[in-house]
Protein backbone atom coordinates (compact mmCIF):
# COMPACT_ATOMS: atom_id res chain seq x y z
CA UNK A 1 0.00 0.00 0.00
CA UNK A 2 2.74 2.47 0.96
CA UNK A 3 4.60 1.83 -2.28
CA UNK A 4 1.57 2.59 -4.38
CA UNK A 5 0.71 5.69 -2.32
CA UNK A 6 4.24 7.03 -2.82
CA UNK A 7 4.01 6.49 -6.60
CA UNK A 8 0.57 8.06 -6.71
CA UNK A 9 1.70 11.03 -4.62
CA UNK A 10 4.47 11.76 -7.14
CA UNK A 11 2.25 11.06 -10.12
CA UNK A 12 -0.38 13.65 -9.21
CA UNK A 13 2.16 16.30 -8.31
CA UNK A 14 1.97 18.70 -11.22
CA UNK A 15 3.93 21.48 -9.49
CA UNK A 16 6.08 22.03 -6.40
CA UNK A 17 3.14 23.05 -4.19
CA UNK A 18 1.14 19.97 -5.09
CA UNK A 19 4.24 17.83 -4.64
CA UNK A 20 4.85 19.27 -1.18
CA UNK A 21 1.23 18.65 -0.18
CA UNK A 22 1.32 15.09 -1.52
CA UNK A 23 4.55 14.36 0.31
CA UNK A 24 3.10 15.77 3.52
CA UNK A 25 -0.05 13.67 3.17
CA UNK A 26 2.04 10.59 2.48
CA UNK A 27 4.12 11.38 5.58
CA UNK A 28 0.98 11.59 7.72
CA UNK A 29 -0.06 8.12 6.54
CA UNK A 30 3.41 6.71 7.24
CA UNK A 31 3.45 8.26 10.73
CA UNK A 32 0.02 6.76 11.48
CA UNK A 33 1.13 3.32 10.30
CA UNK A 34 4.37 3.51 12.29
CA UNK A 35 2.34 4.61 15.33
CA UNK A 36 0.65 1.21 15.36
CA UNK A 37 3.93 -0.73 15.44
CA UNK A 38 4.70 -0.47 19.20
CA UNK A 39 1.27 -1.89 20.04
CA UNK A 40 1.71 -4.74 17.55
CA UNK A 41 5.19 -5.54 18.89
CA UNK A 42 4.10 -5.39 22.53
CA UNK A 43 1.06 -7.56 21.83
CA UNK A 44 3.22 -10.12 20.02
CA UNK A 45 5.86 -10.20 22.76
CA UNK A 46 3.19 -10.45 25.43
CA UNK A 47 1.82 -13.60 23.81
CA UNK A 48 5.14 -15.20 22.92
CA UNK A 49 7.56 -14.10 25.65
CA UNK A 50 5.19 -13.00 28.45
CA UNK A 51 6.55 -9.46 28.41
CA UNK A 52 5.28 -7.17 31.21
CA UNK A 53 5.52 -3.38 31.43
CA UNK A 54 4.20 -0.83 33.88
CA UNK A 55 0.40 -0.51 33.48
CA UNK A 56 0.69 3.19 32.59
CA UNK A 57 3.26 2.46 29.86
CA UNK A 58 1.05 -0.33 28.58
CA UNK A 59 -1.87 2.08 28.30
CA UNK A 60 0.24 4.69 26.51
CA UNK A 61 1.56 2.21 23.93
CA UNK A 62 -1.78 0.58 23.24
CA UNK A 63 -3.53 3.96 23.34
CA UNK A 64 -1.11 5.23 20.67
CA UNK A 65 -1.89 2.17 18.57
CA UNK A 66 -5.64 2.80 18.87
CA UNK A 67 -5.23 6.48 18.05
CA UNK A 68 -3.02 5.83 15.01
CA UNK A 69 -5.31 3.11 13.67
CA UNK A 70 -8.34 5.32 14.17
CA UNK A 71 -6.81 8.07 12.03
CA UNK A 72 -6.14 5.52 9.29
CA UNK A 73 -9.77 4.45 9.52
CA UNK A 74 -11.07 8.00 9.30
CA UNK A 75 -8.96 8.83 6.21
CA UNK A 76 -10.06 5.66 4.46
CA UNK A 77 -13.69 6.31 5.35
CA UNK A 78 -13.52 9.87 3.97
CA UNK A 79 -12.02 8.57 0.74
CA UNK A 80 -14.87 6.07 0.52
CA UNK A 81 -17.26 9.05 0.12
CA UNK A 82 -16.48 8.89 -3.62
CA UNK A 83 -18.56 5.73 -3.86
CA UNK A 84 -21.52 6.26 -1.52
CA UNK A 85 -24.11 8.93 -0.66
CA UNK A 86 -23.20 11.94 1.47
CA UNK A 87 -25.59 10.95 4.27
CA UNK A 88 -24.37 7.37 4.35
CA UNK A 89 -20.77 8.61 4.19
CA UNK A 90 -21.28 10.73 7.30
CA UNK A 91 -22.93 7.79 9.05
CA UNK A 92 -20.13 5.38 8.07
CA UNK A 93 -17.39 7.84 9.02
CA UNK A 94 -19.11 8.23 12.37
CA UNK A 95 -19.37 4.45 12.86
CA UNK A 96 -15.82 3.78 11.75
CA UNK A 97 -14.20 6.55 13.75
CA UNK A 98 -15.89 5.36 16.95
CA UNK A 99 -14.76 1.78 16.35
CA UNK A 100 -12.08 2.21 19.06
CA UNK A 101 -14.84 3.08 21.53
CA UNK A 102 -16.76 -0.06 20.57
CA UNK A 103 -13.65 -2.21 20.91
CA UNK A 104 -12.80 -0.91 24.39
CA UNK A 105 -16.38 -1.18 25.63
CA UNK A 106 -16.91 -4.65 24.20
CA UNK A 107 -13.72 -5.93 25.86
CA UNK A 108 -14.99 -4.63 29.22
CA UNK A 109 -18.47 -6.12 28.74
CA UNK A 110 -16.99 -9.47 27.76
CA UNK A 111 -15.02 -9.61 31.00
CA UNK A 112 -18.14 -8.62 32.94
CA UNK A 113 -19.48 -12.07 32.11
CA UNK A 114 -17.02 -13.56 34.60
CA UNK A 115 -16.25 -10.54 36.80
CA UNK A 116 -19.27 -8.33 37.69
CA UNK A 117 -16.97 -5.39 38.49
CA UNK A 118 -16.33 -4.91 34.78
CA UNK A 119 -20.02 -4.18 34.13
CA UNK A 120 -19.50 -0.87 35.91
CA UNK A 121 -16.43 -0.10 33.84
CA UNK A 122 -18.31 -0.83 30.61
CA UNK A 123 -21.17 1.50 31.52
CA UNK A 124 -18.68 4.16 32.65
CA UNK A 125 -16.88 4.00 29.30
CA UNK A 126 -20.14 4.16 27.35
CA UNK A 127 -21.66 7.07 29.28
CA UNK A 128 -18.37 8.98 29.30
CA UNK A 129 -17.99 8.67 25.53
CA UNK A 130 -21.56 9.83 24.94
CA UNK A 131 -21.31 12.83 27.24
CA UNK A 132 -17.91 13.86 25.84
CA UNK A 133 -19.38 14.13 22.34
CA UNK A 134 -22.10 16.57 23.38
CA UNK A 135 -20.27 18.37 26.18
CA UNK A 136 -16.92 18.91 24.43
CA UNK A 137 -17.08 18.09 20.72
CA UNK A 138 -20.30 19.93 19.80
CA UNK A 139 -19.27 23.18 21.53
CA UNK A 140 -15.80 22.87 19.99
CA UNK A 141 -17.25 23.03 16.46
CA UNK A 142 -19.32 26.09 17.34
CA UNK A 143 -16.22 27.63 18.95
CA UNK A 144 -14.22 27.18 15.74
CA UNK A 145 -17.00 28.79 13.70
CA UNK A 146 -17.37 31.64 16.20
CA UNK A 147 -13.62 32.31 16.14
CA UNK A 148 -13.62 32.35 12.33
CA UNK A 149 -16.57 34.75 12.40
CA UNK A 150 -14.66 37.10 14.71
CA UNK A 151 -11.71 37.13 12.32
CA UNK A 152 -13.99 37.93 9.38
CA UNK A 153 -15.44 40.93 11.18
CA UNK A 154 -12.23 42.86 10.71
CA UNK A 155 -12.29 42.43 6.95
CA UNK A 156 -13.19 45.45 4.83
CA UNK A 157 -15.50 43.30 2.76
CA UNK A 158 -17.25 41.68 5.73
CA UNK A 159 -20.61 43.36 5.05
CA UNK A 160 -20.75 42.19 1.44
CA UNK A 161 -19.56 38.72 2.35
CA UNK A 162 -22.14 38.41 5.12
CA UNK A 163 -24.94 39.49 2.79
CA UNK A 164 -23.92 36.99 0.12
CA UNK A 165 -23.59 34.22 2.70
CA UNK A 166 -27.09 34.90 4.01
CA UNK A 167 -28.44 34.59 0.46
CA UNK A 168 -26.50 31.34 -0.07
CA UNK A 169 -27.66 30.10 3.33
CA UNK A 170 -31.31 30.51 2.38
CA UNK A 171 -30.76 28.91 -1.03
CA UNK A 172 -28.63 26.04 0.28
CA UNK A 173 -31.37 24.89 2.63
CA UNK A 174 -33.37 23.85 -0.45
CA UNK A 175 -30.65 22.45 -2.67
CA UNK A 176 -29.87 18.75 -2.25
CA UNK A 177 -26.21 18.09 -1.64
CA UNK A 178 -25.43 21.73 -0.85
CA UNK A 179 -24.87 22.52 2.79
CA UNK A 180 -25.68 25.74 4.62
CA UNK A 181 -22.90 28.05 5.70
CA UNK A 182 -22.23 29.23 9.23
CA UNK A 183 -23.21 32.88 9.62
CA UNK A 184 -21.24 35.76 10.99
CA UNK A 185 -22.58 35.20 14.52
CA UNK A 186 -20.88 31.82 14.83
CA UNK A 187 -24.02 29.74 14.44
CA UNK A 188 -23.71 26.28 12.88
CA UNK A 189 -26.57 25.27 10.63
CA UNK A 190 -27.23 21.63 9.81
CA UNK A 191 -28.39 20.30 6.44
CA UNK A 192 -32.14 19.83 6.12
CA UNK A 193 -31.60 16.12 5.52
CA UNK A 194 -29.94 15.86 8.94
CA UNK A 195 -33.38 16.19 10.48
CA UNK A 196 -33.33 12.41 10.15
CA UNK A 197 -30.25 12.07 12.38
CA UNK A 198 -31.80 14.37 14.96
CA UNK A 199 -35.10 12.49 14.98
CA UNK A 200 -33.37 9.15 15.54
CA UNK A 201 -31.27 10.71 18.31
CA UNK A 202 -34.49 11.97 19.91
CA UNK A 203 -36.10 8.54 19.65
CA UNK A 204 -33.08 6.75 21.15
CA UNK A 205 -32.89 9.34 23.92
CA UNK A 206 -36.53 9.01 24.89
CA UNK A 207 -36.20 5.24 24.98
CA UNK A 208 -32.98 5.42 27.03
CA UNK A 209 -34.91 6.87 29.97
CA UNK A 210 -36.44 3.42 30.54
CA UNK A 211 -33.03 1.86 31.23
CA UNK A 212 -32.18 3.46 34.62
CA UNK A 213 -35.58 2.53 36.02
CA UNK A 214 -35.16 -1.12 34.98
CA UNK A 215 -31.67 -1.27 36.48
CA UNK A 216 -30.35 -3.22 33.50
CA UNK A 217 -29.70 -3.15 29.75
CA UNK A 218 -31.52 -6.16 28.38
CA UNK A 219 -32.07 -7.86 25.04
CA UNK A 220 -35.32 -5.95 24.47
CA UNK A 221 -33.22 -2.78 24.58
CA UNK A 222 -30.92 -4.39 22.05
CA UNK A 223 -33.79 -5.07 19.65
CA UNK A 224 -35.21 -1.56 19.94
CA UNK A 225 -31.95 0.40 19.80
CA UNK A 226 -30.25 -1.67 17.10
CA UNK A 227 -33.51 -1.56 15.14
CA UNK A 228 -33.45 2.25 15.35
CA UNK A 229 -29.87 2.27 14.13
CA UNK A 230 -30.72 -0.05 11.24
CA UNK A 231 -33.52 2.28 10.11
CA UNK A 232 -31.20 5.25 10.41
CA UNK A 233 -28.58 3.58 8.22
CA UNK A 234 -31.24 2.64 5.68
CA UNK A 235 -32.42 6.21 5.24
CA UNK A 236 -28.84 7.50 5.17
CA UNK A 237 -28.03 5.10 2.35
CA UNK A 238 -30.87 6.55 0.23
CA UNK A 239 -29.40 10.05 0.09
CA UNK A 240 -27.97 11.43 -3.13
CA UNK A 241 -24.32 10.66 -3.96
CA UNK A 242 -22.32 13.89 -3.94
CA UNK A 243 -18.73 14.10 -5.12
CA UNK A 244 -16.71 15.02 -2.00
CA UNK A 245 -13.96 17.59 -1.73
CA UNK A 246 -11.25 15.73 0.13
CA UNK A 247 -8.11 17.18 1.64
CA UNK A 248 -5.10 15.75 3.44
CA UNK A 249 -4.35 12.02 3.46
CA UNK A 250 -7.95 11.26 2.52
CA UNK A 251 -7.45 13.15 -0.75
CA UNK A 252 -4.33 11.13 -1.53
CA UNK A 253 -6.33 7.93 -1.19
CA UNK A 254 -9.47 9.33 -2.79
CA UNK A 255 -7.66 10.45 -5.95
CA UNK A 256 -6.69 6.90 -6.83
CA UNK A 257 -8.28 5.00 -9.68
CA UNK A 258 -11.53 3.45 -8.41
CA UNK A 259 -10.50 -0.23 -8.18
CA UNK A 260 -7.17 0.62 -6.50
CA UNK A 261 -8.88 3.08 -4.15
CA UNK A 262 -11.35 0.45 -3.01
CA UNK A 263 -8.57 -2.06 -2.49
CA UNK A 264 -6.54 0.39 -0.39
CA UNK A 265 -9.62 1.46 1.58
CA UNK A 266 -10.60 -2.13 2.38
CA UNK A 267 -7.01 -3.04 3.24
CA UNK A 268 -6.76 -0.02 5.54
CA UNK A 269 -10.05 -0.91 7.23
CA UNK A 270 -8.84 -4.48 7.88
CA UNK A 271 -5.40 -3.46 9.16
CA UNK A 272 -6.63 -0.63 11.39
CA UNK A 273 -9.51 -2.68 12.80
CA UNK A 274 -7.11 -5.51 13.67
CA UNK A 275 -4.81 -3.10 15.53
CA UNK A 276 -7.73 -1.59 17.42
CA UNK A 277 -9.12 -4.93 18.53
CA UNK A 278 -5.77 -6.32 19.66
CA UNK A 279 -5.11 -3.10 21.60
CA UNK A 280 -8.52 -2.56 23.21
CA UNK A 281 -8.33 -5.07 26.06
CA UNK A 282 -4.75 -4.34 27.23
CA UNK A 283 -5.43 -0.60 26.93
CA UNK A 284 -8.48 -0.82 29.19
CA UNK A 285 -6.71 -3.18 31.63
CA UNK A 286 -3.76 -0.79 31.79
CA UNK A 287 -6.10 2.08 32.70
CA UNK A 288 -7.76 0.05 35.45
CA UNK A 289 -4.47 -1.17 36.91
CA UNK A 290 -2.99 2.34 36.72
CA UNK A 291 -5.90 3.74 38.71
CA UNK A 292 -5.56 1.07 41.38
CA UNK A 293 -1.79 1.45 41.65
CA UNK A 294 -1.75 5.26 42.05
CA UNK A 295 -4.92 5.62 44.09
CA UNK A 296 -7.20 7.19 41.46
CA UNK A 297 -10.76 5.96 40.99
CA UNK A 298 -10.37 3.61 38.05
CA UNK A 299 -14.06 4.15 37.25
CA UNK A 300 -13.27 7.78 36.43
CA UNK A 301 -10.21 6.87 34.35
CA UNK A 302 -12.26 4.47 32.27
CA UNK A 303 -15.09 6.99 31.99
CA UNK A 304 -13.06 10.03 30.88
CA UNK A 305 -9.45 9.25 29.96
CA UNK A 306 -10.13 6.14 27.86
CA UNK A 307 -12.91 7.81 25.79
CA UNK A 308 -10.68 10.83 25.20
CA UNK A 309 -8.22 8.55 23.39
CA UNK A 310 -10.87 6.59 21.50
CA UNK A 311 -12.98 9.64 20.56
CA UNK A 312 -10.03 11.84 19.50
CA UNK A 313 -9.99 10.86 15.77
CA UNK A 314 -13.66 11.62 15.13
CA UNK A 315 -13.34 14.94 16.96
CA UNK A 316 -10.25 15.79 14.91
CA UNK A 317 -12.05 14.87 11.66
CA UNK A 318 -14.99 17.08 12.66
CA UNK A 319 -12.65 19.97 13.51
CA UNK A 320 -10.99 19.62 10.10
CA UNK A 321 -14.41 19.86 8.45
CA UNK A 322 -15.17 23.02 10.46
CA UNK A 323 -11.82 24.64 9.71
CA UNK A 324 -12.33 23.91 6.00
CA UNK A 325 -15.62 25.84 6.17
CA UNK A 326 -17.97 22.84 6.24
CA UNK A 327 -19.22 23.22 9.80
CA UNK A 328 -22.54 21.63 8.83
CA UNK A 329 -20.84 18.33 8.00
CA UNK A 330 -18.65 18.69 11.10
CA UNK A 331 -21.59 18.94 13.47
CA UNK A 332 -23.52 16.42 11.37
CA UNK A 333 -20.70 13.92 11.79
CA UNK A 334 -20.77 14.35 15.56
CA UNK A 335 -24.56 14.07 15.68
CA UNK A 336 -24.28 10.89 13.62
CA UNK A 337 -21.61 9.58 16.01
CA UNK A 338 -23.91 10.30 18.94
CA UNK A 339 -26.76 8.45 17.21
CA UNK A 340 -24.71 5.32 16.61
CA UNK A 341 -23.19 5.32 20.11
CA UNK A 342 -26.54 5.94 21.77
CA UNK A 343 -28.26 3.23 19.73
CA UNK A 344 -25.90 0.62 18.27
CA UNK A 345 -23.30 0.73 21.05
CA UNK A 346 -25.79 0.64 23.92
CA UNK A 347 -27.91 -1.98 22.18
CA UNK A 348 -24.90 -4.21 21.54
CA UNK A 349 -23.80 -4.37 25.18
CA UNK A 350 -26.36 -7.01 26.35
CA UNK A 351 -25.61 -9.11 23.25
CA UNK A 352 -21.88 -9.18 24.00
CA UNK A 353 -22.63 -9.81 27.68
CA UNK A 354 -24.96 -12.72 26.81
CA UNK A 355 -22.29 -14.23 24.58
CA UNK A 356 -19.79 -13.99 27.43
CA UNK A 357 -22.17 -15.52 29.97
CA UNK A 358 -23.25 -18.22 27.55
CA UNK A 359 -27.00 -17.58 27.79
CA UNK A 360 -29.46 -14.74 27.12
CA UNK A 361 -28.82 -12.22 29.89
CA UNK A 362 -29.22 -8.55 30.78
CA UNK A 363 -26.25 -6.37 31.68
CA UNK A 364 -26.90 -5.40 35.32
CA UNK A 365 -26.63 -1.79 36.52
CA UNK A 366 -26.02 -0.77 40.12
CA UNK A 367 -27.23 2.54 41.56
CA UNK A 368 -24.22 4.53 40.35
CA UNK A 369 -24.44 3.17 36.82
CA UNK A 370 -28.19 3.84 36.65
CA UNK A 371 -27.53 7.44 37.67
CA UNK A 372 -24.87 7.75 34.98
CA UNK A 373 -27.28 6.52 32.29
CA UNK A 374 -29.99 8.89 33.57
CA UNK A 375 -27.59 11.84 33.47
CA UNK A 376 -26.42 10.90 29.96
CA UNK A 377 -30.01 10.67 28.72
CA UNK A 378 -30.88 14.03 30.32
CA UNK A 379 -27.91 15.70 28.62
CA UNK A 380 -28.91 14.14 25.29
CA UNK A 381 -32.49 15.40 25.66
CA UNK A 382 -31.27 18.95 26.30
CA UNK A 383 -29.01 18.74 23.24
CA UNK A 384 -31.91 17.55 21.04
CA UNK A 385 -34.07 20.46 22.22
CA UNK A 386 -31.29 22.97 21.47
CA UNK A 387 -30.72 21.49 18.01
CA UNK A 388 -34.42 21.14 17.10
CA UNK A 389 -34.20 24.19 14.82
CA UNK A 390 -31.24 22.54 13.03
CA UNK A 391 -28.78 25.13 14.27
CA UNK A 392 -26.56 25.50 17.31
CA UNK A 393 -25.30 28.92 18.37
CA UNK A 394 -22.67 30.11 20.85
CA UNK A 395 -25.13 30.41 23.75
CA UNK A 396 -26.39 26.87 23.34
CA UNK A 397 -22.86 25.53 22.91
CA UNK A 398 -21.73 27.38 26.02
CA UNK A 399 -24.62 25.91 28.02
CA UNK A 400 -23.65 22.37 26.93
CA UNK A 401 -19.98 22.98 27.76
CA UNK A 402 -20.53 24.62 31.17
CA UNK A 403 -23.00 21.98 32.37
CA UNK A 404 -20.66 19.21 31.24
CA UNK A 405 -17.50 20.62 32.84
CA UNK A 406 -19.32 21.40 36.09
CA UNK A 407 -20.46 17.79 36.51
CA UNK A 408 -17.01 16.58 35.48
CA UNK A 409 -15.27 18.22 38.44
CA UNK A 410 -17.94 17.06 40.90
CA UNK A 411 -18.28 13.30 40.32
CA UNK A 412 -20.51 12.50 43.29
CA UNK A 413 -23.81 10.61 43.46
CA UNK A 414 -25.85 13.60 44.64
CA UNK A 415 -24.29 15.79 41.94
CA UNK A 416 -25.27 13.32 39.19
CA UNK A 417 -28.90 13.52 40.30
CA UNK A 418 -28.75 17.29 40.67
CA UNK A 419 -27.38 17.76 37.16
CA UNK A 420 -29.98 15.39 35.73
CA UNK A 421 -32.59 17.68 37.29
CA UNK A 422 -30.76 20.77 35.93
CA UNK A 423 -30.89 19.36 32.39
CA UNK A 424 -34.62 18.62 32.76
CA UNK A 425 -35.19 22.15 34.09
CA UNK A 426 -33.21 23.61 31.18
CA UNK A 427 -35.34 21.64 28.72
CA UNK A 428 -38.51 22.94 30.39
CA UNK A 429 -37.29 26.54 30.29
CA UNK A 430 -36.26 26.39 26.63
CA UNK A 431 -39.53 24.77 25.55
CA UNK A 432 -41.59 27.22 27.64
CA UNK A 433 -39.93 30.50 26.69
CA UNK A 434 -38.71 29.80 23.14
CA UNK A 435 -41.61 29.44 20.76
CA UNK A 436 -39.23 28.71 17.88
CA UNK A 437 -37.64 25.76 19.68
CA UNK A 438 -41.03 24.48 20.82
CA UNK A 439 -42.54 24.60 17.34
CA UNK A 440 -39.44 23.00 15.80
CA UNK A 441 -39.50 20.21 18.37
CA UNK A 442 -43.18 19.48 17.78
CA UNK A 443 -42.64 19.50 14.01
CA UNK A 444 -39.52 17.29 14.17
CA UNK A 445 -41.28 13.96 13.39
CA UNK A 446 -43.15 15.50 10.45
CA UNK A 447 -40.00 17.13 9.05
CA UNK A 448 -38.04 13.90 9.43
CA UNK A 449 -40.79 11.93 7.69
CA UNK A 450 -40.78 14.41 4.80
CA UNK A 451 -37.01 14.15 4.35
CA UNK A 452 -37.14 10.35 4.59
CA UNK A 453 -39.95 10.22 2.02
CA UNK A 454 -37.96 12.37 -0.39
CA UNK A 455 -34.95 10.07 0.00
CA UNK A 456 -36.81 6.82 -0.44
CA UNK A 457 -38.92 8.02 -3.37
CA UNK A 458 -36.27 10.24 -4.99
CA UNK A 459 -38.83 12.94 -5.44
CA UNK A 460 -37.81 16.39 -6.56
CA UNK A 461 -40.01 18.95 -4.87
CA UNK A 462 -40.50 22.51 -5.95
CA UNK A 463 -38.10 23.69 -3.27
CA UNK A 464 -35.46 21.30 -4.55
CA UNK A 465 -35.67 22.76 -8.06
CA UNK A 466 -35.10 26.28 -6.84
Amino acid sequence: MLGYLRTRAKGIAGNSAVSLTSDRNFLFIVVAIVGTFPAIVLFTLGHTQDAHLHPLLNSVIYGLGILSAAFLLSWAAEAFEHDISHGLALALVAVITVLPEYAVDFSLVWKAGTDPEYAGYAVANMTGANRLLIGIAWPLIVGIVWFKALRRKGSAASTAVAASQNIVLRMAEHVPGVGPLENRHGRVQLYKSQTIELSFLAAATIYAFTIPFKGQIDLLDAVVLIGLFGLYMYFSSRAEVVEPELVGPAALIGNMERSRRRLVVLGTFAFAAAVIFLSAEPFAEGMIETGKSIGIDEFLLIQWIAPLASEAPEIVVACIFAIRGDASSALGLLVSAKVNQWSLLVGSLPIVYSASVGSPSALPLDERQSQEVLLTAAQSLFAVVLLATLHLGPRGAMALFVLFTAQLVLPFAAVRLVFSFVYFLAVLLVVTFSGQQRRALIALPRRAYREAYKMTHHEETASDRH
